[in-house]
């Protein structure tokens, strides 16, 4: 398929290289990906989104589907599917703006949820567009390159079929999930150890807790998070957005305020 399309019409050069240095990068000891594969899946997806073309994130989306089948052209399939069917073009596209709305969705979610972290967050100047970027962008697959046996965790895997079936809800249950079970030593920290505490979910955190994949499915259900609330929330920060674009003060309500107010 890639000789094909290569002979339709060139692919970008920068775009291709910059494909190649992300999957190199990102699965070197993997013994279950292959990274020719995975290069080919991400330049012809490239080539079919031509708008869109690669962006960094990608290339886990792509990694965790092909350990999970071991197949290009599956993996190629359901990758494809994957952006379509969850409208997941706006997170790459230049600008983010899905990924800029999802943050402020978020800091509301977390003042709602947990008010006195989401206060002490707001008070150390932290918001969590500072550090949940892979976790929209990649579904939390860039835990990968940290796995151990070239097999997502347990709390991976509950993630990823809570997202199959309710889609970016379960993203933000899973977010508030986390940060729950991280709580107490995030209260405990100042700024640096608090990016230093969430710096190591997708290392050796609670991702790679063997019980937090149960835990989570127990959880699942009392976190407070459903599909009118998000659209609440969402135009809440498009009328933010727009009351800020009028009076020049920001490009987006999380530029502006660093963590959205609740």
């Amino acid at each position: 398929m890639k000789a094909k399309i290569a002979a339709e019409r060139p692919l970008n050069k920068k775009v291709e290289g910059l494909i190649l240095l992300d999957v190199h990068r990102s699965f070197q000891s993997s013994k279950v990906i292959k990274q020719e594969s995975l290069v080919s899946v991400l330049n012809v997806l490239a080539y079919c989104n031509a708008d869109v073309e690669y962006c960094q994130g990608m290339n886990f989306l792509a990694g965790y589907l092909y350990m999970l089948n071991g197949n290009e052209t599956d993996t190629f399939k359901f990758l494809k599917c994957l952006i379509e069917r969850y409208e997941m073009r706006d997170l790459f596209t230049e600008g983010v703006p899905l990924l800029k709305r999802y943050f402020y969705e978020l800091d509301r979610l977390l003042h709602i949820t947990y008010p006195e972290l989401s206060a002490y967050f707001r008070a150390e100047g932290l918001s969590t567009s500072f550090f949940a970027s892979a976790w929209f962008m990649t579904v939390f697959s860039y835990c990968i390159q940290h796995v151990k046996d070239d097999k997502p965790t347990e709390l991976m895997l509950a993630i990823w079929d809570a997202f199959m079936i309710d889609g970016w809800k379960a993203i933000f249950k899973a977010s508030l999930f986390i940060i729950g079970e991280l709580k107490e030593s995030l209260l405990d920290s100042k700024f640096d150890k608090i990016m230093s505490i969430l710096g190591e979910v997708p290392r050796g955190g609670v991702l790679h807790d063997p019980s937090a994949g149960t835990r989570f499915r127990q959880a699942y259900k009392k976190l407070k998070v459903t599909n009118s609330m998000l659209a609440s929330l969402g135009r809440e920060y498009q009328e933010t957005y727009e009351k800020l674009c009028v009076q020049g003060l920001a490009a987006d309500p999380v530029d502006k305020a660093g963590a959205a107010s609740p």
